[in-house]
């Protein structure tokens, strides 16, 4: 009889916050308007702000748009993929680290089937880069607000 192996995995555990770039409102035209890019933060992690509304008194999360770490990472879903497919990855690198260099991106494009189609596979392309010019830009922008370039 063949001896069972025991099987490590464990749940991982976060409070996902999407903060949306809002990338057609900074760039309209040439993105596709169902496509959208999001910061991915876990509500434990330093970089997310809590505060307290006003008017309710009820706890709110705010993180920055715009990197503020050394790397950047773009979850990318595969075909009819989700984006908030990045949630295990990311409670996992938040998890691993009390301070993490990541700062952690994601983009929707609408669990769109893309497997094959070339075309679309194209468009998708071309949001990404767009996407990745963007967080250059904010990333530049960080760095001369904070003295660094």
């Amino acid at each position: 009889m063949a001896e069972l192996q025991r099987n490590d995995c464990a749940m991982t555990w976060s409070y996902p916050l999407y903060t949306d770039l809002e990338l057609q409102e900074v760039r309209p035209g040439g993105l596709r308007p169902d496509y959208a890019a999001y910061r991915f933060a876990n509500k434990r992690d330093r970089a997310v702000n809590l505060h307290y509304d006003d008017a309710t008194g009820a706890p709110m999360f705010a993180t920055l748009k715009y990197p503020k770490r050394r790397f950047i990472t773009i979850f990318l879903p595969g075909n009819m993929g989700s984006y908030k497919q990045v949630r295990s990855l990311g409670a996992k690198i938040y998890g691993a680290d009390e301070d993490p260099d990541l700062d952690i991106y994601t983009v929707d494009f609408g669990e769109e089937p893309t497997a094959l189609h070339p075309a679309a596979l194209e468009m998708q392309t071309e949001f990404v880069i767009e996407t990745i010019e963007l967080l250059d830009e904010y990333t530049e922008l960080h760095r001369k607000q904070e003295g660094l370039a």
